[in-house]
């Protein structure tokens, strides 16, 4: 019996400690307003740190992600937030976050729940209960058909992984690992994004 299951690697510790990047604008009559544009954000005792705006009395929209070096776009005309040819086998895990805030409605802090955006395959190998064999051990897992590279593409309301390339797969080889009747992981931490 083969069983995957998808976790996820980073978490929001990791986000404050190496900070993220984030996006945001507005839209007015007759034109729109960028206010970041990948800009850094790093944290100071828990706190976010960054150049300081002044609000203007609009609705704003916001994107950030981690790792803060992803290369990203934002269309503040249509609030449609990209990140083009993500490729998932040169990084870590990618986390997004997005947020619509009205001023002074709102307050002046903006609250950003960052989400995974990737899975990452955990596979555990478990003996049933009526096989013959006495003895097996698992010398390696391979995945196949796996895709590492796509357009995410999100707006306050969608978001979806499109134009997925370069299906490869996922080995983790030179096993030697025995296998009994309680689920035993042979292999972990295979980052992925989501398959079609």
């Amino acid at each position: 019996n083969a069983k995957v299951n998808s976790r996820a690697l980073a978490d929001i510790d990791d986000v404050k400690e190496n900070g993220f990047a984030v996006w945001g604008g507005y839209r007015y009559i007759g034109g729109t307003e960028t206010v970041f544009n990948g800009d850094s954000i790093t944290f100071v005792d828990s706190n976010s740190v960054v150049t300081d705006k002044y609000w203007t009395y609009n609705t704003y929209n916001f994107y950030a992600v981690y790792p803060k070096g992803t290369t990203a776009t934002y269309n503040v005309a249509n609030n449609t937030f990209t990140i083009n040819n993500y490729n998932v086998k040169n990084t870590e895990d990618l986390l997004c976050a997005s947020a619509t805030h009205t001023y002074p409605n709102d307050g002046s802090t903006v609250s950003l729940g960052f989400k995974h955006l990737l899975t990452n395959i955990s596979v555990s190998f478990q003996k049933a209960a009526d096989n013959k064999y006495d003895k097996i051990i698992v010398t390696g897992v391979h995945l196949i058909g796996m895709n590492t590279q796509g357009n995410y593409t999100r707006t306050t309301s969608t978001e979806a992984w499109t134009d997925f390339q370069e299906p490869f797969y996922i080995s983790v080889s030179d096993l030697s690992i025995p296998v009994n009747e309680s689920p035993t992981l042979c292999a972990s931490d295979m980052l992925v994004m989501p398959q079609p």
